[in-house]
């Protein structure tokens, strides 16, 4: 029976957290890792490969993802063991990969940091917070554009109007391309796009977007709610997590507050370095959002707080 009310809807919600799990925010740090994936052929890879162990390990299961240039982020439902073996299995594949193209990063700090998620409410905003990352760090992209992830494909219905191959019907050498491996021996019924296996294809998406009462509710976090993703952000070693717009107009709002004054551009110097400070603190600002909003030099930027 479809849910209509606001109750009946949220009750769906619970059941769905009660009865799977246990829920895990699974990342890499981004902080202390240099960058991994420097160009598409890199994030290609990094996406089939999710999708080729997603498959092998089905009692893991994902329900979003996002990979950035030097680190990732997941939210998974089982065991803990089972989680760090899936992420174990991505970190061997990846440095054979690295190596066979001639690349030797070092990885030892590319490891698996695992998140226990309590409840509910706490699930929700570690989905919005994974499906924020993309596009809040790449400004030509929105939800619906940045395509190293499952973000763009929750409460998407255009995702159904592109255009796909079942993995069954691609050649070997087109199998070939996609495992970068011999060993192409995936099911079926895979859907490919483009050279990449599709998120829908092996993301309990569907369970995702149940965990939230409808595509307004969800919408309405990506887009509000920023001070929770800062603090996740804090808790994880992120850096960038909310727009260039949403930390001017916190910063706007501070000035007032704090100075009566409305354009940060206007502080004094002293105050500006301490509307800095609290960007940092507060918000988690990068460097360059503090350059630009107070109009400040790197050069101090970077003497206060590193590069």
């Amino acid at each position: 029976m479809k849910a209509e009310t606001f109750f009946d809807m949220e009750q769906v919600s619970e059941f769905l957290f009660n009865n799977n799990g246990p829920f895990w925010h699974m990342y890499t740090p981004g902080n202390l890792t240099s960058v991994i994936f420097v160009d598409q052929e890199d994030l290609i890879f990094a996406m089939n490969l999710v999708g080729q162990i997603a498959v092998r390990m089905p009692d893991v299961e994902i329900y979003t993802f996002e990979v950035m240039n030097n680190h990732l982020h997941f939210i998974l439902a089982g065991e803990e063991a089972k989680c760090c073996i899936f992420f174990d299995m991505f970190k061997d594949r990846l440095s054979r990969y690295l190596r066979n193209k001639g690349r030797y990063i070092d990885l030892s700090r590319f490891v698996c940091n695992l998140i226990r998620i309590p409840d509910l409410k706490t699930l929700r905003n570690e989905i919005i917070y994974v499906n924020r990352n993309g596009y809040v760090a790449r400004h030509d992209c929105t939800p619906f554009s940045y395509p190293w992830g499952a973000g763009a494909a929750i409460f998407n219905p255009f995702m159904e109007c592109i255009p796909r191959t079942e993995y069954s019907k691609l050649t070997i050498r087109e199998k070939r391309s996609i495992c970068k491996s011999k060993d192409i021996d995936l099911p079926g019924n895979l859907m490919v796009y483009n050279g990449i296996i599709l998120p829908s294809s092996y993301c309990v998406l569907k369970k995702t977007e149940q965990l939230f009462r409808d595509p307004h509710h969800y919408f309405s976090m990506l887009s509000k709610n920023w001070e929770a993703y800062s603090e996740i952000a804090k808790r994880l070693g992120d850096t960038v997590t909310i727009t260039n717009e949403e930390m001017y107009g916190a910063v706007c709002a501070l000035c007032a507050k704090e100075y009566g004054i409305k354009n940060p551009g206007h502080l004094n110097p002293d105050q500006k370095i301490e509307m800095a400070k609290r960007m940092k603190h507060d918000y988690n600002a990068s460097n360059k959002q503090i350059k630009s909003i107070l109009r400040l030099e790197m050069h101090l930027v970077e003497e206060l707080f590193g590069h």
